[in-house]
């Protein structure tokens, strides 16, 4: 066996540590232990329940078949788990982690990471540093860390959650449930019932398809519902609501903040407003779409202010008064006075944005 800047050799079913230069190691079918040294490794567990450590240097570990236990040591390495149950952590560096079939208990550690569940119910950590993390097929959970970490869940249903920085976390498809901490992040639900809520800084948070509840925290929110049948709650701060296409029927609550505003994507003419038990309901004409401003009559801190297109809807006691009279026709493209019974022209008061 001779020397030189690359050694090879195979080990069976027995520990092996690697020396300082760049080191080719590989296991058996039996559970093995390889462990590089400090330069750049490529370790191949195969089958069986194997460690492998990579030490110092930009270092490659396969872990193949079984519950295999991967570190990266220091470096930026490479790291696959394979089939099977794996622990996998990147340590220190620039790692990339993919943790393949099965449930994987996966870490970034310090440095910028990338992380992949793979199939399986994985749980990922991002750990220090600005990472990208996507759970994959399975009922995942992905945590952030300090910095901007980017979380994808995937298919199934997953839990994210944001910490320290300016995260953006993506649900996809399943009934995921988003929520984030300090910093000003993006959470979208994506396909689904989603669950998502803000932390303690000015947040957006899109609720996608699906019937979602969105709650915005501390701060000054953005909120969209999306299409679906939608709860949003905008919670302390001055909040914004968004409604525009075929946004279903949704509710808002919101008891704190002075200045908060719903918009809608359309001409003011095209709204509808009534009073239903003591809540605000703003419908769009010739459409389903709603939106159900709760206890906006019993409080004048539920009162959200109200804009569509480019203007400020004011004076709405008086239209819900004048539009709870009896419709003439059933749908007209656009408002006019003979739309109802009486005349709701003098009603209108809007005022530019």
């Amino acid at each position: 066996m001779s020397l030189s800047n690359f050694w090879s050799y195979a080990i069976y079913g027995r520990n092996y540590s690697g020396y300082s230069c760049s080191n080719y190691i590989y296991g058996t079918s039996c559970d093995d232990s390889l462990v590089g040294g400090s330069g750049a490794d490529v370790l191949i567990g195969y089958s069986g329940n194997d460690t492998l450590r990579g030490n110092a240097g930009n270092d490659v570990l396969y872990g193949g078949w079984g519950q295999d236990v991967l570190e990266g040591g220091e470096g930026n390495d490479a790291l696959y788990g394979d089939c099977g149950n794996d622990s996998m952590d990147g340590n220190s560096g620039c790692d990339f982690l993919s943790g393949g079939d099965g449930d994987d208990y996966v870490t970034g550690g310090i440095g910028n990471d990338t992380l992949y569940g793979g199939s399986g119910n994985d749980t990922l950590l991002a750990g220090l540093g600005e990472d990208f993390v996507s759970g994959g097929c399975g009922d995942d959970n992905l945590f952030g860390d300090a910095g901007n970490d980017t979380l994808v869940g995937g298919e199934g249903k997953d839990t994210l959650r944001g910490s320290l920085g300016d995260d953006h976390l993506y649900g996809c498809d399943g009934d995921d449930k988003l929520d984030c901490d300090i910093g000003y992040d993006f959470l979208s639900g994506g396909n689904g019932n989603d669950y998502i809520t803000g932390g303690a800084s000015n947040d957006t948070l899109f609720g996608g398809a699906g019937n979602d509840q969105l709650f915005g925290g501390v701060e000054n929110d953005t909120l969209v519902g999306g299409y679906g049948n939608d709860s949003l709650q905008g919670g302390t701060g001055n909040d914004s609501y968004y409604f525009s296409g075929s946004f279903g029927q949704d509710a808002v609550y919101d008891a704190a903040g002075d200045n908060d505003m719903a918009f809608f994507d359309t001409s003011a003419s095209n709204l509808r407003f009534s009073n239903s038990n003591g809540d605000l309901v703003v419908s769009v004409a010739c459409t389903d779409n709603s939106v159900t401003f709760e206890g906006w009559f019993e409080s004048t801190e539920n009162q959200v202010g109200i804009q569509a297109g480019h203007q400020v809807i004011q004076n709405i006691d008086a239209l819900v008064s004048s539009m709870s009279c009896t419709p003439v026709v059933s749908c007209y493209s656009s408002a006019s006075p003979t739309y109802y019974s009486c005349d709701v022209a003098p009603a209108w008061c809007c005022a530019a944005a």
